[in-house]
């Protein structure tokens, strides 16, 4: 996995295989996380290159601070050390939406007082250097008030606001934003369940090879398939004839896939395409010599509550059944029961 931090495809595979051998995979921590994938305490700590736009320098100024004066005991001690390396707010940004200090605080009070925090301690760092001090700069605060930085000044902690914790739903989708992956489990977890019971084709058995034809891929151009993952990096673009249509990637657990939205079908389920909204797709494989595997869109559909409802449909005999047949296709989505009554 060492090897592999900057194909994201790659990491997802590889932690989704050890999640299912029963390995645990932990996200970025700021105390305990190094440069790189970690294994400590019978699991695999997420490395802290694996957050964009935190360069070997900064990471090496976080390791390098915390083995000279120890674990950072809080959000505020740690900015108020780091600062003295000229730590920003897109690294700072950056390790807590991939989780680094979900041990000391949640992501959601962190990410409303992070900004004001740094602009704090600038300003605290800057009368220090040209030498302003008041007397509130220098007199000590009461505990909880603020922690003592190298040459006896201190600088006001702020207090944590008191609010629930973004959704499960939504820490992964930061996560993502931060590192490219899911750490802490994937979109698809909760819909398990229903995934079991659609026969679905895995991402990355679009660029393995067939068993009885190794020469060729296991799915095959212009098959049919159904696909279920998480929507990222959607882009638009106009046709010819200007109308619209849409490119996507299209992420599971084992890797992620270009999908095609032509314009029918983007007007028609246009309400399903955003940024990380979990779907399952039909559509047909698009499988040509040297080009990155694709699929055309058919039909798209979200993954949400309804789609894990069951629907019992109660039929006098089997006549009537294949009659119904063509009907009941339009529910090939959900949990379809018939039962016959006589």
């Amino acid at each position: 996995m060492c090897t592999e931090t900057d194909n994201t495809d790659k990491i997802t595979k590889y932690t989704s295989e050890a999640r299912k051998l029963g390995i645990e995979i932990a996200p970025c921590d700021i105390n305990e996380s190094r440069e790189n994938f970690t294994p400590t305490n019978g699991k695999i700590r997420f490395g802290l290159v694996a957050i964009k736009g935190l360069g070997s320098g900064i990471v090496s100024n976080i390791l390098q601070e915390r083995t000279k004066n120890g674990n950072f005991t809080s959000f505020h001690n740690f900015c108020e050390r780091m600062i003295e390396y000229d730590i920003n707010k897109k690294a700072i940004e950056g390790l807590i939406k991939a989780g680094s200090f979900d041990n000391l605080a949640k992501r959601s009070q962190l990410m409303a007082v992070y900004e004001h925090t740094l602009q704090d301690l600038q300003k605290t760092k800057k009368t220090q250097i040209t030498g302003q001090f008041s007397m509130f700069d220098t007199a000590p605060l009461s505990e909880g008030g603020g922690d003592e930085v190298d040459g006896g000044s201190f600088a006001i902690a702020p207090s944590l606001p008191n609010i629930p914790e973004f959704p499960f739903s939504q820490l992964l989708a930061l996560e993502r934003e931060s590192t490219g992956i899911f750490m802490s489990g994937s979109p698809l977890d909760e819909y398990d369940d229903l995934l079991n019971k659609i026969k679905t084709t895995n991402i990355e058995e679009f660029f393995a090879v067939g068993a009885d034809d190794p020469g060729r891929p296991k799915v095959k151009d212009e098959a049919k398939v159904t696909v279920a993952g998480v929507l990222v990096g959607i882009k638009k673009k106009n046709t010819k004839n200007g109308a619209s249509m849409a490119f996507a990637q299209l992420q599971d657990r084992t890797g992620s896939l270009e999908i095609v939205m032509f314009p029918q079908t983007l007007t028609q389920y246009s309400d399903f395409v955003s940024e990380g909204a979990v779907v399952i797709i039909d559509g047909k494989a698009s499988i040509k010599g040297d080009l990155p595997p694709s699929v055309a869109v058919n039909s798209i559909k979200g993954l949400n509550n309804e789609s894990l409802k069951k629907l019992y449909v109660k039929i006098p005999n089997e006549e009537i059944l294949e009659q119904l047949k063509p009907k009941l296709a339009f529910f090939k989505e959900k949990l379809l029961f018939t039962y016959i009554t006589n």
